[in-house]
């Protein structure tokens, strides 16, 4: 199945993390605030901003990342297999699949950085039973970092209603699913007709608070714009700033107020894309609901509590439509 065209280049609007002095985005202060406000507006807009983080998540500390990406993806098939743990689709290999829905590769690591990186060892040593150091560092440092800008932004959220009171709470229970991801350049999956590039990741929105999001130099990102279904390619943020989109949890918990996009990546051109980003989740038992200042006369209360496990096997059984958190906890 080819992409359809997508003439239109989008930029996501831009919050800058980093300032001339990084002690005044302090929690509570009034660049704090403002900053804050700045990413609740961006995510009730388009529901995706890219955020300015030089100092906290390095372009050099991306560089290596994606040259270790490049490492791991080129391991033999079955060395890659056997690196998913047994317990669950976070821990999990996906394979590259001869389908439209799946022309990419992905590795997935839970709560990578947490107890001193005990997951990413474990990952690791499935896939190079004799070590690799190098490999270690580099994922624990870069989900570390990526981890802590996705619970800064969260509680930039939750502190951006004036709910300063809730953000520890709802911060504190919270995973991390890092992903690496390669989407293969196949020429043979192009249209016959237009030459439009195959998509490599299909539509849908994501089942996570936030994700965090970073590539290489190739393009391929599109979100969904308008009432008409039409496909924006989005430039890239740059090497100062990573992508922010939000997920369905995320627009429960706020009443409907934010707004979690349709995406997808297209694929193409002369060159494999490599993309790795953070996925901040409720934890598996967590159950989501909008907190009582959200929900008003003027703005109703919209979608049911529910326990985010219950909502990921509604989402993996029933598609990643814009639709499953309305099928699935709508009132």
């Amino acid at each position: 199945m080819a992409a359809s065209p997508s003439s239109t280049l989008v930029s996501p609007p831009r919050v800058d993390l980093d300032g001339e002095d990084t002690s005044t985005l302090v929690r509570g202060t009034p660049e704090w605030l403002r900053c804050a406000g700045l990413v609740r507006r961006a995510l009730e807009a388009n529901g995706w901003v890219a955020v300015g983080c030089r100092r906290r998540v390095p372009p050099e500390l991306r560089e290596r990342m994606l040259v270790a990406m490049a490492e791991l993806f080129a391991l033999p098939r079955e060395t890659k297999r056997r690196t998913g743990a047994a317990d669950g689709p976070y821990r999990a290999y996906m394979e590259k699949r001869d389908s439209a829905a799946c022309h990419h590769e992905a590795f997935g690591v839970l709560n990578a950085a947490a107890g001193g990186g005990e997951e990413a060892r474990a990952f690791v040593a499935r896939a190079w039973p004799h070590g690799n150091d190098r490999f270690l560092e580099t994922l624990t440092s870069t989900a570390g970092e990526m981890a802590r800008l996705a619970r800064v932004i969260l509680a930039m959220v939750v502190d951006g209603y004036g709910l300063s009171h809730r953000s520890d709470e709802i911060v504190a229970a919270t995973d991390t699913n890092f992903r690496m991801l390669r989407y293969h350049n196949d020429n043979t999956r192009t249209s016959s007709s237009d030459g439009q590039p195959a998509v490599g990741l299909a539509a849908h929105v994501d089942g996570s608070y936030l994700t965090v999001l970073f590539q290489n130099d190739v393009d391929g990102f599109e979100m969904r714009t308008g009432d008409g279904g039409e496909w924006a390619r989005v430039h890239s943020p740059g090497p100062d700033s990573l992508l922010v989109v939000a997920g369905q949890p995320l627009v429960a918990w706020s009443n409907g107020r934010l707004h979690a996009p349709v995406h997808r990546v297209a694929v193409g051109g002369r060159e494999d894309r490599l993309s790795c980003g953070v996925f901040l989740l409720p934890r598996r038992n967590l159950v989501v609901d909008a907190p009582p200042e959200l929900v008003t006369v003027d703005a109703p209360r919209r979608f049911r509590p529910f326990e985010y496990s219950d909502y990921l096997r509604f989402k993996h059984a029933g598609g990643n439509g814009e639709d499953v958190l309305d099928r699935f906890a709508g009132i």
